[in-house]
């Protein structure tokens, strides 16, 4: 995951988690102690938690490395990762504003429209299928 600047593009910060060491794995397999080596195993927790840690990680980190302080978070409908941040209070005297990315508010509007014309459970078969056909694929 990585932080990059709304008006510059640039990256500001670039966090990585490995759950899989492909020498550990090996060694495991033939029941023998992994040899010495770089490990880029770093994460044990669930692979949906990872970009929430690297992104609060960034948010830390932020003030030390530039001496900035991130105070919006342009998301992209995971609400998980703000509230991360909101837990983790990056900066005690400011909160974080959320703002949703366009691009990914409407492709999750256009995805649970989708849902909604499929799902039988919901309105008249015609209007749904008109729903379909008019909801843009993203």
């Amino acid at each position: 995951a990585a932080i990059t600047g709304a008006r510059t593009g640039k990256l500001l910060y670039l966090g990585m988690r490995n759950k899989y060491c492909a020498t550990c794995v090996w060694a495991v397999r033939l029941n023998i102690p992994p040899e010495q080596h770089k490990c880029f195993k770093n994460w044990s927790g669930n692979s949906t938690a990872m970009e929430s840690d690297i992104i609060v990680e960034g948010f830390c980190q932020g003030l030390k490395m530039y001496g900035i302080k991130f105070n919006r978070a342009i998301g992209d409908g995971d609400s998980n990762v703000y509230k991360m941040i909101l837990d983790a209070q990056p900066y005690h005297d400011l909160l974080v504003e959320k703002i949703e990315c366009k691009n990914h508010l409407l492709r999750n509007i256009c995805n649970k429209l989708q849902e909604l014309a499929r799902s039988s459970k919901h309105g008249h078969v015609g209007l749904r299928k008109r729903i379909a056909n008019s909801v843009l694929r993203l």
